[in-house]
């Protein structure tokens, strides 16, 4: 795929990721396991930003380096971070479709990071950053995987 298709898969994921921080974030008051609720505001201010910077970037190289280098240490967080709290909510929620939303919870962790990568990672030439991001995503990974709220002994470790 060509780049310009990679940064709308982006943009589009962006807007996708704040409407589900909106989302996760009035449910999840009401739910009292989801104590990290109020991080989601968080994550919308940090999509926003994002966002923002990214569609202003266009035609200013130095707003463009900033927005990839942000996108670069925040948008895997970010995004993985929603797919947990909608899938935990979900879970919390309608308890016969645990095993279903787990499942596609973990889809999405694979999948939601590539354009991320693809997009924002080749900013980054030094050597010693790209090895701090590659700790970033095994970080990620290792944390986050298998760990939803509810999930079944099928799926949890």
């Amino acid at each position: 795929m060509t780049d310009k298709i990679w940064n709308k898969l982006l943009n589009l994921e962006l807007i996708i990721g704040m409407i589900v921080s909106i989302a996760v974030g009035i449910v999840g008051e009401g739910l009292p396991r989801l104590y990290w609720s109020r991080m989601c505001w968080i994550a919308l201010i940090i999509l926003a930003l994002n966002f923002i910077l990214k569609i202003c970037g266009k035609n200013k190289h130095s707003v463009k380096l900033i927005s990839q280098w942000l996108g670069s240490l925040t948008l895997i967080l970010v995004f993985d971070f929603l797919i947990y709290t909608t899938v935990s909510t979900l879970n919390l929620m309608f308890k016969p479709l645990i095993l279903i939303s787990s499942i596609i919870g973990l889809l999405l962790l694979m999948l939601v990071s590539i354009p991320v990568v693809v997009v924002n990672f080749p900013v980054v030439k030094n050597w010693f950053m790209r090895l701090f991001m590659i700790f970033i995503l095994y970080l990620n990974y290792s944390h986050n995987v298998n760990r939803f709220l509810d999930s079944s002994g099928m799926i949890k470790k």
